[in-house]
């Protein structure tokens, strides 16, 4: 298939500046979900990328809105995502007391502002306001934040992607610990 080596040479440029562990390349994954039909396996043989998921919408999903495309993509991409989910959540509850974990809010930002987490866990609904002052390190929460507050958990989530990381949003019964955050260090 001579046609399909400037995809594979393309693809491989997009692989090489992804970060190592990307999410399953599903149906609403850009350049997958325009594919039609009786395009796919075609599409399959010349997408090499480990996290490709086998199934994919059917039909032209081209017109839908971004609501439906969720509903039709959600359930090819459930299984894979909450298993990778698991797997996070074993992973933090074995790091637990080794120092590459973390549930506090005031180590978890600068963590996350440093590009030093791999994994974050955020509850969903939760907000922890207060200040961060990345200069001056200090991290000032609730009641002691003087001035403009912000919501810390957001930042750490913002950061955590910035710096190639995975969030999670998680509800608060589902967190792999009491608090409303958890991390998991690079180092």
């Amino acid at each position: 298939m001579e046609w399909a080596r400037p995809c594979e040479r393309r693809q491989r440029r997009r692989w090489a500046s992804a970060r190592p562990r990307v999410g399953p390349l599903g149906p609403g994954s850009v350049g997958y979900r325009c594919v039609r039909d009786y395009l796919r396996p075609i599409y399959r043989e010349a997408n090499r990328h480990p996290s490709l998921l086998e199934n994919g919408i059917s039909g032209n999903p081209e017109g839908l809105g971004a609501g439906e495309l969720h509903a039709r993509a959600w359930p090819l991409v459930q299984p894979r995502f909450l298993k990778d989910r698991e797997a996070a959540t074993a992973r933090y509850r074995q790091l637990q007391g080794t120092g590459r974990a973390s549930n506090d809010v005031r180590g978890v930002v600068p963590a996350a502002h440093d590009g030093r987490i791999d994994v974050l866990f955020v509850a969903v609904g939760v907000q922890i306001w207060g200040t961060f002052l990345a200069d001056s390190r200090r991290i000032d929460v609730g009641e002691e934040a003087p001035g403009r507050t912000g919501d810390l958990l957001n930042l750490a989530a913002v950061h955590t992607v910035l710096n190639r990381g995975t969030v999670y949003a998680v509800p608060s019964a589902e967190m792999p610990g009491e608090a409303p955050v958890a991390a998991i260090l690079r180092y």
